[in-house]
């Protein structure tokens, strides 16, 4: 199932690309180039949901830093794709220490160690709602 559902939301980025790239330099540019924005953002968007989808079904909650960390990393200025890369991989294994770190220090107060996932999720959920909410703003 996991499969089916990542070929087909590549498929459906693959076929959006020629729009994605238009998309860049803005919608009024790509409206008049002949692309229908509407129907292009529509179908990336739910592509982009299906493979998120997947790929929290797959690695479960922690995959959600893969996701939020370069989100934070481009809101602090970091353009370039190749920084934007090694900066995430850092940055998100660094998160994951220090996650495991707050994890394991719970077992003192808790008498038990919460999953590493569910922490994630609690700290990782409002920092993606804000993001959206702050890009939806825009």
């Amino acid at each position: 199932v996991a499969a089916v559902a990542t070929v087909v939301g590549v498929l459906v980025l693959v076929r959006h690309a020629g729009a994605l790239r238009l998309l860049r330099d803005g919608e009024d540019e790509a409206r008049r180039l002949g692309v229908d924005v509407a129907r292009a953002g529509t179908a990336v968007i739910a592509a982009c949901t299906l493979l998120v989808g997947v790929a929290v079904a797959t690695s479960g909650v922690v995959g959600f830093v893969g996701l939020l960390v370069p989100h934070v990393l481009r809101r602090l200025s970091v353009a370039d794709e190749r920084a934007l890369i090694a900066t995430s991989a850092l940055l998100g294994g660094a998160t994951l220490c220090a996650v495991d770190a707050a994890a394991r220090g719970a077992f003192v107060v808790l008498g038990s160690e919460p999953p590493v996932g569910a922490l994630c999720a609690l700290l990782g959920a409002p920092g993606f709602a804000w993001l959206l909410w702050r890009e939806g703003r825009r």
